[in-house]
């Protein structure tokens, strides 16, 4: 494999360039506050876009609370959903956004 033909990943997103999208995102899923996010993290090698951050609900009437895959390219988010075994976001660490 030529390792010069794979994409490149880019610049991770900064928590605080998609912090407006990660609050939408929590709204639309009715998560409840505090939030917690990890990441972000490289996406599945076979993904076209290349970062994800988890996010979840750290509230105690929301357990277990769903996790969440978001999915960014550019300090853009592309798209978002309930995370899968491939995001890798269940073995991450936590913190309050």
């Amino acid at each position: 494999m030529d390792l010069d033909s794979l994409p490149i990943a880019g610049i991770p997103p900064t928590l605080s360039a998609v912090a407006a999208d990660i609050r939408k995102t929590a709204d639309d899923a009715k998560l409840i506050p505090p939030l917690q996010v990890a990441g972000p993290i490289p996406a599945n090698a076979v993904s076209s876009v290349p970062w994800i951050i988890c996010l979840r609900s750290e509230a105690p009437n929301q357990t277990p609370a769903p996790t969440y895959s978001l999915f960014f390219k550019e300090n853009k988010l592309v798209s978002s959903r309930l995370s899968v075994i491939v995001d890798h976001c269940e073995g991450q660490v936590f913190s309050r956004l």
